[in-house]
């Protein structure tokens, strides 16, 4: 099962942690010229997305490959 924990940052900048049975599987993270982008652990990076929605629809289908 899939969670997360948004992390609140003074910057204004957006910052989630997704997590996958208790580990951190993946972020979620802002720019500074409001686009968003996500890594799965550490490694694999996507960037671009308008909105955290449009990330996480891209996200979540690569982590239920890698995880379920």
């Amino acid at each position: 099962m899939y969670t997360s924990n948004r992390i609140p940052h003074y910057s204004g900048m957006y910052h989630e942690q997704i997590f996958y049975d208790n580990q951190v599987v993946a972020q979620i993270l802002s720019d500074t010229d409001s686009s968003f982008w996500y890594v799965i652990n550490g490694q694999t990076v996507s960037a671009g997305f308008r909105t955290v929605s449009d990330a996480k629809a891209a996200l979540f289908p690569e982590l239920e490959a890698m995880y379920e």
